[in-house]
C-alpha cells in the first residue's frame, strides 16, 4: 500500500493507484483495509480517495472486530485539520464513551484529531474536559505498567492537549479541573 502512495506522490499513473487503495478499502480483510486508510490518509487533504478513506475508518470505529486494524486506521485522524470540522459530531460520538482497554490508543486519534481541527471542535469541549477531569475515564492497566504509558495517562494527557489547541492557549501547562 505504502508503494503505491509513494507512486502518487511522484506523480506516477496516480489514477490507477487511486483506483487501487480505493479498491483495497473495502476488502474484507480488516488489517488489508486499515492499512489502505492509512496510506491514502497519508497522501494529504487534495486526495480524491480522502473521504472514502475517512468513512472506512470511522466504520471500524462502529464495526470493526480486529482492534489492530482499527487502531490502525484510527492514526489515519492524525491528519485531519481545520477544514476538517464537518466530522466533529461523529469524533464526540466516539469520545463519549469510555475506551475499552483495547481502544484507548484509537480513541485517543479521534482526540487528537479534535484538536487538529482546533476551534472548529469547540463542541467537542464538554466531552475532553470530563476526560481531563477523570470523569471519564480509561481503563485500568496491568500492574507494573510505566505511569507514562498507562492507558489513563495517555487519555487525559490527549484530552488536554486537544483542548489547548481548541482553545488556542499555546506554551500554558495543563492543570485538570480547568
Amino acid at each position: 500500500m505504502d508503494a503505491h502512495a509513494l507512486l502518487i506522490r511522484a506523480g506516477r499513473n496516480a489514477d490507477a493507484h487511486y483506483r487501487y487503495l480505493s479498491a483495497v478499502l473495502q476488502n474484507t480483510n480488516e488489517r488489508t483495509a486499515s492499512w489502505a486508510v492509512g496510506s491514502i490518509m497519508s497522501l494529504g487533504q487534495g486526495n480524491p480517495a480522502r473521504s472514502n478513506a475517512v468513512e472506512r475508518c470511522f466504520e471500524f470505529f462502529d464495526s470493526g472486530r480486529d482492534e489492530w486494524a482499527v487502531e490502525y486506521a484510527a492514526q489515519g485522524f492524525a491528519q485531519f485539520g481545520p477544514q476538517d470540522k464537518e466530522y466533529v459530531p461523529r469524533l464526540i460520538k466516539i469520545i463519549s464513551q469510555p475506551p475499552t482497554k483495547e481502544r484507548v490508543r484509537a480513541v485517543c486519534s479521534a482526540i487528537g484529531a479534535l484538536g487538529n481541527i482546533g476551534p472548529g471542535a469547540r463542541g467537542a469541549v464538554p466531552q475532553l474536559q470530563a476526560i481531563a477531569d477523570r470523569k471519564i475515564q480509561a481503563p485500568e492497566d496491568w500492574e507494573g505498567t510505566p505511569l507514562a504509558y498507562r492507558s489513563e495517562t495517555l487519555y487525559q494527557k490527549a484530552a488536554a492537549d486537544a483542548l489547548e489547541k481548541i482553545r488556542g492557549v499555546e506554551g500554558k501547562p495543563w492543570v485538570a479541573g480547568k
